[in-house]
Formats: structure tokens, sequence, C-alpha cells
């Protein structure tokens, strides 16, 4: 799992693919997922507490400082965000 920054920000973020370990590095967020009940849709619920998100395949799962998860597509979190490995080094 990488960081990323916005602004000032940094969040961990880990982007849902079609490869086979995709899901356990969303995970690694300290949630839950399982597919949505969705006919012919590709979706996956996140699960924390008592949040339930449905993200889309190759969107982002953002935790965000105050623990708050966050869905964001593929175009919009390549323009908002960098990755932080250059900050925190």
């Amino acid at each position: 799992m990488a960081k990323y920054r916005k602004s000032t920000a940094i969040v961990d973020a880990v982007q849902w693919t079609d490869k086979p370990d995709s899901v356990a590095e969303v995970e690694k967020l300290d949630c839950w997922t399982r597919p949505c009940p969705m006919p012919m849709v590709t979706f996956l619920t996140v699960y924390s507490g008592q949040i339930q998100l449905c993200i889309e395949l190759w969107d982002w799962v953002i935790k965000a400082e105050d623990n708050q998860f966050y869905s964001c597509p593929p175009d919009i979190f390549a323009q908002t965000y960098e990755r932080a490995t250059e900050i925190l080094s």
C-alpha cells in the first residue's frame, strides 16, 4: 500500500484492479470487502465500521487522515494526488 499526497494531506490509497491480489491490497486499509450483488456489473463493496462504499473497477479507495473512506475515479485521482514517497523519505 502506498502513500499519496493531496495538497498537504497524506492519505493511504489503493487502486482496485482486475489483478487477483487487488482485493487483498484494498483490505490492508483496515476494511473488508465483498462483491456488490448487482448482476453484470463489476463493483466491490468496501466496509469499515458503519461505512459502506461501492466502488467500480479501476477506482481508487482512499483512507483519509480522519479514517474515512472515499472512492475516486482514476482520472480524478491522477489530477489530484501525487505519490508521497519523495515527501516521506
